[in-house]
């Protein structure tokens, strides 16, 4: 299947201009192709790994939110047709970092910032 892409970027109220964190900040957004990539195979794994973002594992915790940073990253405003099954679990992420103090406090910041990366992209009506 081939598909083309002129110029449209989805949703005009997503900020694409805002800079990526690292490692995604020097070279601008993931290609096209990867970013579709990405989209396709993302429906696979992504509530078993936001579920591991209140995994018992401090170790375990920060992989799972690293990477679902990453998949924001690369799906954009696709994640608003999941945005019902997110938003519960990032809720119940950030109730569990809460009660566990300190020790989260670098968990949660990555969290924070996927967070606020999840809301560059999806429509602010959703």
């Amino acid at each position: 299947m081939e598909r083309r892409q002129y110029g449209v970027d989805g949703d005009a109220r997503a900020n694409h201009l805002k800079p990526l964190p690292p490692p995604f900040h020097a070279a601008g957004r993931p290609r096209l192709g990867t970013r579709f990539y990405v989209r396709g195979c993302c429906r696979r794994f992504l509530k078993p790994l936001v579920r591991e973002l209140t995994h018992w594992r401090s170790t375990a915790r920060l992989g799972s939110v690293k990477l679902f940073k990453t998949v924001v990253i690369y799906c954009e405003e696709s994640l608003t047709s999941e945005l019902h099954m997110l938003l519960p679990e990032l809720c119940n992420a950030f109730k569990s970092f809460r009660a566990e103090g300190r020790s989260a406090d670098d968990v949660s910041h990555h969290l924070a910032e996927a967070c606020e990366l999840l809301g560059r992209f999806i429509a602010p009506d959703s």
